[in-house]
């Protein structure tokens, strides 16, 4: 009981919210559209971001359900804490106005998107012939035929990303607008060349990202 109070404590300072909570909001005094890491604002509010980023990335490295995670204090879990926190301290922090474009089908993709406040709504654009009927459906089913909401934690962009083709749907942000991470294709070919292995950590957030959309779709071509 100890223990589960202080990981809920850790969550809480984190601004991380518990199992069944609603995320809550983060009061920053940031300008609309201005990147955070560079705002002159004092260093506690981008302190308390890239520990909520750090968790949130840890979420997609986790042992998959079924497999006993490393326990506290194991040298590999302390490894990999430290590891996720200077990946995270390599993304770019960027608060976005309700209602603004993060990016727009058809624009390159060169960033991955990782939403730590607030929502993201997706909006599917024309797809062009050369798209395959699979890729199609999957973006249709994961945007709900029409417009979709991604909530804290989820990834945005990482498919066309690897695939080096353009945008395939519209993203801006929500009602209360958003916090993302960005993580630039300059800044992956900087880690291939510096820290192959923090390359490939950033490729596992990524492809478990991929995974969990491709079983969420996967009933859409079975019968």
């Amino acid at each position: 009981e100890a223990l589960a109070w202080c990981e809920r404590g850790a969550l809480r300072s984190a601004a991380v919210p518990l199992p069944g909570e609603a995320p809550g909001p983060m009061v920053l005094s940031f300008p609309d559209d201005v990147d955070i890491g560079t705002a002159e604002a004092g260093v506690e509010p981008q302190s308390q971001l890239l520990s909520k980023l750090t968790v949130l990335l840890g979420e997609y490295v986790a042992p998959p359900p079924g497999v006993e995670s490393p326990r506290k204090g194991d040298p590999t879990a302390a490894k990999e804490k430290r590891a996720l926190e200077t990946l995270a301290s390599r993304l770019e922090l960027r608060r976005r106005s309700p209602g603004s474009v993060l990016f727009q089908t058809g624009a390159p993709s060169d960033e991955i998107m990782v939403l730590v406040e607030g929502t993201i709504v997706g909006e599917p654009g024309a797809l062009g012939a050369a798209r395959d009927i699979a890729t199609s459906a999957i973006q249709e089913r994961a945007l709900g035929f029409g417009r979709g909401t991604f909530e804290t934690g989820a990834l945005l962009g990482e498919v066309d990303f690897f695939l080096g083709r353009p945008r395939c749907y519209t993203a801006r942000a929500g009602p209360s607008g958003c916090q993302v991470a960005v993580l630039t294709r300059d800044t992956v070919s900087a880690l291939e060349v510096e820290d192959a292995q923090l390359a490939l950590l950033a490729q596992r957030v990524a492809l478990r990202s991929v995974c969990l959309l491709a079983d969420s779709t996967m009933g859409l071509f079975m019968k």
